[in-house]
């Protein structure tokens, strides 16, 4: 049996067998096969049932299956596998002495850090997001990154330590530091402490932050909450098999290993999409 048309097999699972959601009557089974998409730098899989036809032969176009919370999902989704490609396990936090009030002033400060890390040797991948504090709505940025524990980066050093932290820190690092604190010129740098070393952790607490409202007047309505820099985007694999059993055989050839599989539409609530199944393993 080709990779193109699906026929009735005896022991596969009914969806294997045409019998698929939402069918309508006398639709041609051949016109629906299983889409898989691989990050092997990520460990990560998804399987999803799909379309291969004429949208008129298929769910009545009433059906919304790219709604808000799939949305949502596909961006922690995103999120998460550049961090977990390109090991960004830290997540300094970089305040402001004087918030800027708009997001162009925001976005400026964090290129020019960002333009200043190039020229200190660091020409690496990073992703940031601004929250304001719950308390005073202060605005700050949390920034992921590989680099803080190779480069043996300190949030401050004797050069550019205030008066007030002088009084209660001694162990202040010495000028010539690769210290995060110069770089970032604009208020406190405070050093990573959440799921430290830990991309796929490190992703949690990003999204968290990736997910509030910044309430910032001049912040476009449908714009990026969190901002990776181009050029570090993982590279996937994709196929399309005419079978579950196809499609889970090849995957466990491609990694190297067979793979516990989750029916993601299974435990998500209110699931709207097709179905959908997905696949983790460690990456080096």
């Amino acid at each position: 049996m080709s990779d193109q048309t699906v026929t009735a097999e005896a022991g596969v699972p009914l969806l294997d067998r045409g019998t698929l959601p939402n069918q309508i009557p006398g639709q041609s089974v051949e016109n629906w096969s299983w889409l898989v998409t691989a990050w092997p730098s990520c460990g990560e899989a998804s399987i999803v049932l799909t379309r291969t036809g004429p949208p008129s032969d298929f769910l009545p176009a009433e059906v919304e299956w790219d709604n808000v919370g799939r949305s949502v999902r596909r961006s922690r989704s995103t999120l998460r596998r550049y961090l977990v490609h390109n090991g960004l396990g830290y997540m300094p936090t970089l305040t402001f002495r004087y918030a800027p009030a708009t997001v162009s002033g925001l976005n400026a400060a964090v290129k020019g850090f960002q333009r200043r890390l190039v020229r200190a040797g660091v020409d690496e991948a990073n992703l940031w997001v601004p929250e304001r504090g719950e308390k005073r709505g202060r605005l700050h940025v949390h920034m992921a990154v590989a680099w803080w524990a190779d480069w043996g980066a300190v949030e401050v050093c004797d050069r550019c330590a205030v008066p007030g932290l002088r009084k209660v820190r001694s162990d202040i690092p010495p000028a010539g530091s690769f210290c995060i604190g110069c770089m970032w010129g604009h208020g406190f740098v405070g050093a990573p402490s959440e799921a430290v070393g830990d991309p796929r952790g490190l992703a949690v607490y990003v999204s968290k932050y990736a997910a509030k409202d910044l309430g910032l007047a001049d912040r476009r309505k449908g714009s990026n909450r969190y901002h990776p820099r181009v050029g570090f985007q993982p590279a996937n694999v994709q196929w399309a098999s005419s079978s579950m059993r196809r499609a889970r055989r090849r995957l466990h050839e491609l990694v190297g290993q067979e793979l516990e599989v989750v029916a993601l539409h299974e435990v998500v609530e209110e699931w709207e999409a097709p179905p959908t199944f997905v696949a983790n393993w460690a990456v080096a």
